[in-house]
């Protein structure tokens, strides 16, 4: 059996569509699968999803390398970039290489869950502010440069590599419905199961059409 391969972030891990989120325990649904679930069932694939909540364009490329030896031909590997302003550091708590998600870092982290004092935190936001929030375009075109290069090096191998872009989720909400949309109450920005269904959909015409990379203004 063939097996596909997930990488991305939380609109690839499902947030909000998972047992212990409110969303999924309060809403009823007859359909609460999410996207790498029905893509993989329609490719006739097992499905093996390493997405991570708030993960960045580095992180995401060193999984693909990490796990890029057990890539087998025929398999399908799915992938995207992330936020570009989200970049790796070392939580100074764990002592663990972590995304850091810049533009919401005490919402996602918690200064007591990563600096080891208010110092080392100014400075951290400091050269985000400085030198990564203001070159998002340059570091967009910086990332997907490295994807597409590697979707290259797998496409070689007879992996069946799909880049789509972040700009699908990030930049425009009209075509794949949010958790927002279908419950109001609920303020999150992810998809909603329907929303799961639709670009599983996007992405399954796009496999079919073998076209490798996936952008909005191609579809």
């Amino acid at each position: 059996m063939k097996h596909a391969y997930f990488f991305g972030d939380s609109f690839t891990f499902g947030e909000g569509c998972h047992n212990g989120f409110e969303y999924y325990d309060s809403v009823e649904y007859d359909d609460k699968r999410i996207w790498p679930t029905i893509l993989s069932e329609k490719l006739n694939a097992k499905e093996i999803n390493h997405a991570k909540r708030g993960c960045s364009s580095p992180e995401i490329l060193r999984l693909i390398l990490e796990y890029s030896p057990i890539f087998k031909k025929g398999d399908y590997v799915i992938f995207s970039d992330s936020l570009p302003n989200r970049i790796i550091s070392v939580n100074q708590k764990s002592k663990r290489v972590e995304s850091v998600i810049a533009d919401s870092f005490d919402e996602f982290y918690g200064t007591d869950n990563y600096f080891e004092n208010l110092e080392s935190k100014e400075i951290t936001l400091n050269y985000l502010n400085s030198c990564i929030l203001p070159y998002y375009a340059e570091l967009e075109h910086y990332y997907s440069r490295q994807f597409e290069q590697l979707q290259k090096i797998l496409l070689k191998t007879g992996v069946n590599a799909y880049f789509w872009s972040h700009t699908m989720w990030a930049k425009d909400m009209r075509k794949f419905e949010r958790i927002l949309q279908h419950t109001p109450h609920i303020k999150d920005g992810h998809f909603s199961w329907k929303g799961h269904r639709e670009f599983s959909s996007t992405l399954l015409d796009c496999i079919k059409k073998k076209q490798h990379i996936i952008y909005r203004s191609l579809i």
